[in-house]
């Protein structure tokens, strides 16, 4: 025995920075770090899905899927955040009702219309697919900032759950799959915790 004293903490520093190099910080430092920032805003964006797929029920309640978003969004300081809806189609939502669901799923025109106010921070709430994977995905790749992404459909649908965490390790962002069963305020407090700041 040598009678040297080694802190194990410095052995596991050591052991990792031999591992190979994933290029996950590059990415996370181009996407929000100083060299990035004359292209980072302070924005928060919430992106929200409105297609034909939230008009349905939750369970045995008479809620469908776009009541509980609407409701927990409503509780949320919205007036903080600038939130985009999006169907086949985008559009601006600053309080009231939301609009009835209907449409398809063009997640990648919503990501491209959010791309010029430059987010720091990027929500997308959605139940299902988006109508174009590949182009969703390229359009996320120039959103500046990091996108975390909520999903609220079908535990069945494990395609759709594969994308949002695609597209959340895309934007160095967190992946959360809530049960909407749980209503309101479960997906209000998820939603507080994806959002810097709340």
């Amino acid at each position: 025995m040598n009678g040297n004293l080694t802190n194990p903490l410095q052995d596991i520093i050591a052991q990792a920075a031999n591992l190979p190099d994933s290029g996950t910080a590059k990415q996370y430092q181009r996407r929000v770090e100083p060299t990035f920032r004359n292209r980072v805003s302070d924005q928060q964006m919430l992106v929200l899905d409105i297609s034909g797929s939230m008009a349905q029920r939750v369970g045995g309640s008479s809620d469908r899927k776009i009541d509980i978003l609407e409701r927990a969004v409503a509780q949320l300081p919205w007036q903080t955040y600038h939130i985009l809806l999006f169907n086949s189609a985008t559009q601006w939502w600053s309080g009231g009702g939301m609009p009835l669901p209907s449409g398809g799923t063009a997640m990648h025109i919503a990501l491209a219309v959010v791309k010029d106010l430059r987010p720091r921070t990027t929500l997308v709430v959605s139940d299902g697919e988006p109508d174009d994977e590949r182009q969703t995905l390229a359009a996320a790749k120039k959103l500046s900032g990091v996108i975390n992404t909520l999903y609220i459909g079908s535990d069945d649908n494990q395609a759709a759950i594969s994308f949002m965490r695609r597209l959340a390790r895309l934007g160095c962002g967190h992946f959360h799959d809530q049960d909407l069963h749980l209503g309101d305020q479960p997906l209000l407090a998820q939603m507080q915790r994806m959002l810097p700041g709340e």
